[in-house]
């Protein structure tokens, strides 16, 4: 053979072991396998988005691609195997609400529980009475005619509403018991 037969030989060889498909297996690449997968979660499950999408390479043309695939205020999570640029296996989870889409009916729930607290504590009589302290001796006062001994040692007044010991001590829980607060 001459020499430009066997250049020509050599380069169709050349030609033959360089099909089409390796040159589009080394085109494939990771962004390529997550939207094989995103496309195919948008045909099979009318998925709206995803989140935290992870892909990784396991060699010859091979992925894997995880995330959470949403839907109508729904999510799941979800495994995609795409091999040579084919979607090969598609799992997903149990469809769940989102935990987003649930937080504003969780912080409605709180916001009315901290306001109705609000509102309970400015109508409420007690306000801090159980903190208030009286000065030793308040007992001496013309409160006397109107005191009553709910237990040995305690002695309540009505006008002032307030309970105190044999000591002259302010009693916290003698004055809840008998007047509410």
């Amino acid at each position: 053979m001459s020499k430009p037969a066997l250049i020509a030989a050599a380069l169709a060889l050349v030609a033959v072991g360089l099909s089409a498909e390796p040159l589009q297996a080394q085109n494939w690449s990771a962004h390529a396998a997550e939207n094989q997968c995103k496309d195919q979660l948008r045909r099979q499950y009318s998925v709206t988005g995803t989140r935290g999408v992870t892909t990784s390479d396991r060699g010859n043309g091979r992925y894997q691609v995880n995330g959470n695939a949403d839907r109508n205020k729904q999510t799941t999570n979800f495994t995609c195997r795409v091999e040579n640029n084919n979607v090969r296996s598609l799992n997903v989870g149990r469809w769940n609400d989102k935990p987003n889409g649930g937080g504003d009916a969780v912080a409605a729930v709180g916001i009315a529980i901290a306001l109705g607290a609000i509102i309970a504590a400015a109508s409420s009589k007690k306000k801090s009475h159980e903190y208030d302290q009286y000065p030793d001796g308040y007992q001496g006062n013309d409160y006397s005619n109107d005191s009553y001994n709910p237990a040995n040692g305690i002695t309540c007044y009505r006008q002032q509403r307030a309970c105190f010991d044999n000591y002259n001590n302010y009693n916290a829980g003698w004055t809840s018991h008998e007047f509410g607060y």
